[in-house]
């Protein structure tokens, strides 16, 4: 029988904080901080990271090694992010590791240490200062008349001598700049827009609350558009915790969720966990936001697509078609696609009712903004997944029919 012999240190028992997850995650993550021969060995080491102030912090005894354990994660990615602080704090070679949900945790307590920020917000701010902005103010319908005319030129001029004469504690000074931030991203400027957002965000401009947090998402979308994941996902964590708004909590949810997903496709974790988090988001995003709620449902069918559970994947899709009147046309369009293909690939593999999927798209009246950064038109994407699937049946004369129709649509 194993012996397990459990030491606690410099344990600080506080509140438990949600971790967004309702329904048991599979395991629990922890950092290894490093393993020892001996108990003393141990603890000279825990003696020597003191001043970092970690908690929960564990000794354990298990095969007649001592291991130093700090935190416990539902998610790869919360414990990601902590590795990464403590490396910046100076720890070497701490490791993830995880070990079963025996108990079916669906919370874990706080973990109290190094922690990075991407934006330099005070915890617990009341921080966010609410301040009254009136959008009856004549200048603020100026600029918003010039907007609705699109007067790109007018309104860059127009909100700069408007900036420069506001005072620094009027509110609408962040207002006006952030529509400064919103033509930098207009004219592909991200680097400038992310650093006018960032001012935003953390108040170096005096801006509502709730601009400060719009500000926040923007910022951390052109992160995500960059590449950077990671930090991505630190910033949406962060909104999440800092916003009052359901609408702005709802879209750090939508947010998280793909990232969760992208990631667990790069091995930061599994395709398991973004399913749970996404299901337990659907449980805090109210019922009135279809947008938010369908642009979910649509992922978690996703996730079962890249775990090649085409099965589900179906299940899930089908029966989100059923409440389609309610959904957005791309996401009407993506489950068609999905299933299409979920269709092709199950083990007794049904053509025609992938390409009878895959044909609902091209009789969609999707319009310009119907699409994805990653897949721009969802039109093109389907007949060329009709051409390819009707070529792997040995359906020829279709395949040939929907080449013709790929350059009637796309000359």
């Amino acid at each position: 029988m194993k012996k397990v012999c459990y030491v606690w240190i410099f344990l600080i028992f506080v509140a438990s904080a949600p971790a967004f997850a309702k329904s048991p995650s599979p395991h629990i993550y922890y950092i290894k901080l490093g393993e020892f021969a001996t108990e003393n060995e141990a603890n000279v080491f825990i003696s020597s990271i003191e001043q970092i102030n970690l908690s929960p912090l564990v000794l354990v005894h298990e095969k007649e090694l001592w291991e130093a354990r700090y935190g416990e994660f539902l998610f790869y990615m919360d414990a990601r992010l902590s590795l990464d602080d403590l490396k910046e704090s100076g720890i070497t070679n701490p490791r993830i590791e995880k070990k079963e949900n025996s108990r079916g945790k669906i919370e874990c307590a706080k973990t109290k240490g190094p922690k990075s920020k991407v934006f330099n917000v005070a915890e617990g701010e009341g921080s966010l200062t609410p301040c009254i902005l009136n959008m009856k103010d004549p200048e603020i319908e100026q600029i918003n008349n010039l907007i609705k005319d699109g007067a790109t030129d007018q309104i860059r001029e127009a909100v700069i001598n408007k900036i420069q004469t506001c005072s620094s504690d009027d509110p609408k000074k962040g207002w006006l700049t952030m529509r400064l931030a919103y033509l930098k991203c207009r004219e592909k400027d991200k680097e400038t827009a992310q650093q006018i957002f960032q001012e935003i965000a953390e108040g170096k401009v005096k801006a509502s609350p709730e601009a400060r947090i719009e500000a926040m998402l923007r910022a951390s979308n052109i992160i995500y558009s960059k590449k950077e994941r990671i930090k991505a996902y630190r910033a949406f964590k962060e909104i999440y915790q800092m916003a009052e708004d359901p609408q702005q909590k709802a879209e750090s949810l939508l947010q998280i969720s793909g990232l969760m997903m992208e990631l667990a496709r790069s091995a930061k974790g599994t395709l398991e966990e973004a399913r749970i988090f996404m299901e337990n988001a659907l449980e805090e995003v109210p019922e009135s936001n279809v947008r938010i709620r369908a642009t979910i449902k649509q992922m978690h069918m996703e996730a079962w697509y890249y775990e090649d559970n085409y099965s589900n994947c179906i299940t899930e899709g089908e029966a989100m078609l059923e409440t389609q009147q309610d959904m957005p046309l791309k996401i009407i369009a993506t489950c068609r696609i999905f299933l299409g293909l979920a269709y092709a690939n199950k083990n007794d593999s049904d053509y025609d009712a992938a390409a009878r999927n895959l044909k609902e798209v091209l009789a969609l009246p999707l319009g310009p903004n119907d699409n994805w950064k990653a897949i721009p038109d969802l039109k093109k994407h389907s007949l060329v997944w009709l051409i390819t699937l009707s070529e792997r049946f040995g359906r020829n004369q279709e395949a040939e029919e929907w080449k013709k129709t790929m350059k009637k649509m796309y000359p």
